[in-house]
């Protein structure tokens, strides 16, 4: 049995509920997709042993292996259907349908102009499912992978619909399946014996311990009370982790400013700009983060990005003094005590508070700014966001998938719930819609790269730094690995002696 922590309990244990780390960590342990991503990012089959794409990218038929839910009825190509179309059902409340914006009609679905069944998923037999595209989608192998994607059964859902909540009722797919939630606390795992590559799992549990405090955490692994943590579930205090000198790897995700575009001091891109300038990045990473991060030279991290072009201005507090005061001008303000008091909202996590501190002091000193500093738990700080109601927040984003569209995609229209700043831009989509929609595939490195340097040049949020993902391990456990989007391997995991 293998022991690991989440600071938090997972918002949902239903797929297509899906908006957190700890959901996604949890999910993939009880469900599976039609693909998956193994270590590197390399895209393998799963519940679908082949796939056959049509020659202009457009039809890809997906042939599934013979495998049953964990109650032992089998998965059909109907479950993928009613689920994926369920996702583009707004009463379903699902976060990531514009994920599924590539399918055929699935955006006007969701948005109420065409019945459901005009969307390109159909099931053509038990063992067949057909997805059509509106345009070519490179990485959509790569996109299927991640838990919205998941089937759930079809007959559970109909007969229970609150099953996410009631979870006696809960069927899985995965390599494991749930025994106990003891929400707050811990959840306890258990091998699947209905799972389809079950010869290949060798751990015969995951525990997951519900840590919040961070120096706990990582006191309960020094003393072998933990076997393995993760940077994206455990909140680490740099200096407390710093010593044990950990492994780390890039990882497809960011740590960013973003600035609410409607209020009526940082609509001001000089502004925006000044605020970026300011913010010494290398001192950030060298003296707080202290894990070898990449700082932000451009929006994309590098496992996704175009290339390695550095698109954005390095600190240089001069300059941010030059465009602040220009910006004033520009808001007709003659000094930065006209500006209305600003807030940096950040969570409760140590790394984010001392960033948000960093950040706070550097725009005092490069620019004469005073600003609050608001702390807040994740679920308010998402909830701020979310709503726009926030001055300037300290957030973070993750890839989804392997692509620049991971990220680029998120600011193509402001109504978007993931577009924190409440960006738009006309030709940012033009150039997007023109990636969209070309086969030519370093054109659309090229076009995407475009799109990156408009947003660069508005600013709307300033990244700071990509992070790299950290795992802590327990040698009686070997063969622990993780995929490029932070997701732990653990079908995979070995145990290095009887358990």
């Amino acid at each position: 049995m293998l022991k690991t922590a989440f600071s938090s309990d997972p918002s949902s244990i239903d797929p297509r509920k899906n908006r957190d780390f700890f959901s996604s960590f949890f999910q993939k342990l009880l469900f599976e997709g039609l693909t998956r991503m193994e270590e590197g990012g390399k895209i393998e089959m799963a519940l679908a042993k082949s796939a056959e794409i049509s020659s202009d990218g457009l039809t890809y038929r997906f042939h599934l292996r013979d495998a049953v839910w964990s109650d032992g009825r089998p998965i059909t190509a109907g479950d993928f259907e009613y689920t994926w179309k369920k996702v583009l059902d707004k009463k379903t409340g699902a976060p990531c349908a514009f994920l599924f914006y590539p399918i055929l009609h699935a955006a006007e679905a969701f948005k109420g102009e065409v019945p459901i069944d005009q969307v390109g998923i159909r099931a053509l037999n038990d063992k067949t499912l057909e997805v059509v595209l509106s345009h070519p989608t490179p990485y959509f192998l790569s996109l299927i992978s991640f838990c919205p994607f998941f089937a759930i059964p079809k007959h559970v859902d109909q007969a229970h619909p609150a099953w996410d909540l009631e979870t006696e009722h809960l069927v899985g797919n995965g390599p494991y399946r749930l025994v106990t939630w003891e929400r707050n606390n811990r959840i306890l795992v258990e091998k699947n014996p209905k799972y389809w590559n079950r010869g290949q799992v060798s751990l015969n549990g995951v525990e997951i311990l519900i840590v919040p405090d961070e120096k706990t955490a990582l006191n309960m692994f020094e003393q072998g009370e933990i076997d393995l943590l993760n940077s994206l579930t455990t909140s680490f205090s740099p200096d407390e982790l710093v010593h044990l000198k950990p492994e780390t790897k890039p990882l497809g995700a960011t740590s960013f400013c973003t600035f609410n575009l409607e209020h009526p001091i940082l609509k001001n891109r000089s502004i925006r700009n000044a605020l970026s300038l300011a913010i010494n990045r290398t001192a950030i990473v060298e003296n707080i983060t202290q894990m070898n991060e990449q700082p932000a030279s451009r929006f994309l991290p590098s496992i996704v990005a175009p290339s390695q072009n550095a698109l954005m201005q390095p600190y240089d507090p001069s300059l941010a003094k030059t465009l602040f005061s220009q910006g004033l001008a520009e808001l007709k303000l003659v000094s930065e005590e006209e500006i209305p008091t600003l807030y940096l909202s950040h969570n409760t996590s140590e790394l984010s508070r001392r960033v948000a501190q960093a950040v706070q002091q550097e725009w005092k000193e490069a620019l004469g700014l005073e600003v609050e500093i608001e702390e807040l738990d994740d679920k308010s700080l998402m909830a701020q966001v979310s709503s726009r109601h926030y001055t300037i927040a300290l957030e973070t984003w993750a890839l989804h998938y392997l692509d620049p569209v991971g990220i680029l995609d998120r600011f193509k229209y402001k109504a978007s719930s993931k577009n924190y700043p409440g960006f738009e831009n006309p030709e940012y989509i033009a150039l997007l819609d023109k990636a969209q929609h070309t086969n030519d595939a370093t054109l659309r490195l090229n076009l995407l790269e475009q799109a990156e340097t408009i947003i660069v040049h508005e600013m709307p949020l300033a990244p700071i730094f990509h992070f790299n993902q950290v795992l802590l391990k327990n040698n009686r456990f070997t063969n622990i690995h993780a995929t490029p989007l932070g997701d732990v391997l653990f079908a995979k995991v070995k145990p290095g002696e009887p358990q």
